[in-house]
């Protein structure tokens, strides 16, 4: 069986989804998936929206240094492209430690918090639009 990782989906684009495939809510994604998802995230050139997906995340103290590590270190870089993110967290803990990952970080772009994915893919798709881009396979 293989361990849940993280991926990018980039057949949207310039809509781009961060999951953890194979996840099971038990089992926390392979901690290097993360640091590879997140190297890729910073090679992706361009407007784009990011959807974050945590349904499958199950985040710990390793994971949350790492990434707020990674962001500390590789925001400025990307925030002038970045057009907003969307985070999907159906749950409170989630939900917490977003907020407390904006704290840190202070985004000057739109950032949300959804319980759903597609309220979350309607939102990206909508800060797209208002830049006059197109999600492809989207109604």
């Amino acid at each position: 069986m293989t361990a849940p990782a993280w991926r990018i989906d980039r057949t949207r684009a310039p809509m781009f989804v961060a999951e953890v495939v194979g996840g099971d809510g038990t089992t926390p994604p392979e901690l290097g998936s993360l640091t590879r998802m997140l190297d890729e995230l910073l090679a992706i050139s361009g407007p784009r929206v990011l959807v974050i997906d945590l349904t499958y995340a199950l985040p710990d103290a390793a994971r949350r240094k790492l990434f707020v590590d990674w962001t500390k270190t590789h925001w400025a870089a990307i925030r002038n492209e970045l057009i907003g993110v969307a985070c999907i967290a159906p749950g409170a803990f989630q939900r917490s430690i977003i907020t407390g990952l904006l704290w840190f970080i202070q985004p000057s772009n739109p950032i949300e918090v959804f319980g759903r994915r597609s309220a979350a893919i309607d939102w990206a798709a909508k800060r797209l639009a208002d830049k006059g881009l197109s999600v492809p396979g989207l109604r």
